[in-house]
């Protein structure tokens, strides 16, 4: 929990010390009438997110390492449906920032059919039933840019962090604490994207999202692309309703250390369904 706190106050902070000079900008130009455009000034969606999971991880210790599927052979969860929020504040008529939390929470019990060798030199062998635990946690921060705008279409420009925390052990079933390998570490990935809202009428609207980034420090690389399209409408003063499909896939390499899990590379993708609270 705290980790997932610092990298929420690191992701604040970084958006403040990038906005501040476009704001400055924006704040000399003359004040104009937009009372016709639909675009609300923040929102809060709130919902459900049905993801298929599909995922490959690296697993071991001692110089040997085999790569997994989870689902296959550690019996990981490949559906599952969890809570989603995102957020934006339109700070002056172009400047915006926009914010993500959900969390994937998997588990799994199955019998190997590889042998996993780990950290201490020894091998977890073929045939030993294992319980696993991979849990991810996604905290978005993100400001974004309209570099065109009028009452029919948003188009911008996106900066931001991804603070992604994960948990992942492995044990035995039924040895309780022995016989355990657990990893967990935070990933700050840097992004750069595209926001795109259309106005269909007063009321339905489309709202895109598409963001990437590639990183390498230490022993850290990953890459990422994430895109998201959704259909709204305002059904209420106030209250809309949306669906949408968010497709996600990354690749997280961590071989350069000495941790258990070292590599992930994972697809998610699925249907968003919310209700959205607007002003």
């Amino acid at each position: 929990m705290i980790k997932k706190i610092i990298w929420l106050l690191a992701i604040l902070f970084m958006l403040g010390l990038v906005s501040q000079p476009l704001l400055a900008e924006e704040e000399k130009k003359p004040a104009a009438d937009y009372s016709d455009e639909p675009w609300e000034r923040a929102a809060l969606y709130l919902g459900a997110f049905f993801v298929d999971a599909d995922s490959d991880l690296e697993l071991g210790g001692g110089g040997v390492r085999v790569k997994v599927d989870g689902e296959d052979v550690l019996g990981l969860d490949e559906t599952m449906t969890v809570f989603r929020a995102d957020a934006f504040w339109r700070i002056t008529r172009r400047n915006r920032v926009d914010f993500t939390y959900y969390a994937l929470n998997r588990d799994g019990t199955n019998e190997l059919s590889i042998d996993i060798p780990e950290p201490g030199g020894g091998t977890i062998p073929v045939g030993t039933k294992v319980k696993t635990d991979f849990d991810m946690t996604i905290l978005r921060g993100s400001y974004a840019w309209s570099f065109f705008k009028n009452k029919f279409f948003d188009l911008g420009i996106a900066a931001g962090l991804y603070g992604l925390a994960v948990d992942f052990s492995i044990k035995r079933d039924g040895s309780g604490g022995s016989g355990r390998e657990e990893t967990d570490f935070a990933f700050p990935l840097p992004v750069i994207g595209l926001r795109g809202s259309f106005a269909l009428t007063p009321k339905w609207m489309i709202r895109q999202s598409f963001d990437y980034f590639y990183v390498n420090f230490g022993d850290y690389e990953g890459q990422l692309v994430d895109f998201l399209a959704a259909v709204e409408w305002n059904a209420l003063k106030h209250l809309g309703l949306g669906v949408g499909y968010n497709y996600i896939q990354m690749d997280l390499d961590y071989s350069g250390s000495d941790n258990f899990l070292s590599e992930i590379d994972l697809t998610n993708g699925g249907v968003l369904a919310y209700a959205k609270l607007y002003f």
